[in-house]
């Protein structure tokens, strides 16, 4: 039976054929994953033509090290997010630099009325520039948690951090948002 006879092939199934030598594999967890991890990219540089460049990249560095036989086995989206961590750390690293918020707007919304879009770009905007003032940590675990709707355990392999103290991060992290976002009046963590 060839690997796309079936359609539910498990991430631990395609990533042990890809392991194997199999790029078709390797194929179907890109498109199982690639705008996940666009959406996790963008929401930490804020611009989307650099997030599609990161998410490539990102991509076609792990695929380099399954090839060059650097990964033995392990659990394919927590080392695919470590990678897109790693390679967002390594940008701000080179760029020293903040992405515009004029540059920041949703970008899977395809035609809405123009009123619509004035509302949702100040959302928008007020909600990056809010996360921009959390500490990288925090804005990770706020882009896996509610952006890409992972659970606690996923986010906790991801970062390497035991799940209770994610749970207290994570606490922490809505705390400050919802205080920059002027929701909150209760006193700083």
């Amino acid at each position: 039976m060839s690997l796309f006879a079936r359609s539910d092939y498990s991430d631990d199934e395609l990533f042990q054929q890809t392991l194997r030598g199999d790029a078709g594999a390797y194929g179907r967890l890109y498109d199982r994953y690639v705008s996940q991890l666009y959406r996790y990219v963008y929401y930490r540089v804020g611009n989307k033509e650099e997030a599609e460049d990161l998410t490539e990249t990102v991509f076609l560095k792990t695929w380099e090290a399954i090839k060059n036989g650097r990964v033995k086995q392990g659990d394919f989206r927590a080392w695919l997010y470590r990678a897109a961590h790693n390679q967002v750390i390594d940008y701000y690293r080179t760029h020293k630099q903040n992405a515009s918020l004029d540059e920041t707007m949703d970008v899977n919304d395809p035609a809405p009325h123009p009123e619509a879009i004035v509302q949702d770009r100040q959302k928008h905007e007020k909600l990056m520039e809010a996360m921009s003032k959390l500490d990288p940590e925090l804005q990770q675990i706020i882009t896996c948690r509610f952006i890409n709707d992972m659970d606690h355990s996923e986010i906790s392999k991801i970062m390497g951090i035991r799940e209770g103290y994610l749970r207290v991060l994570q606490y922490r992290a809505l705390k400050k948002l919802s205080q920059l976002l002027g929701h909150d009046q209760g006193a700083d963590l």
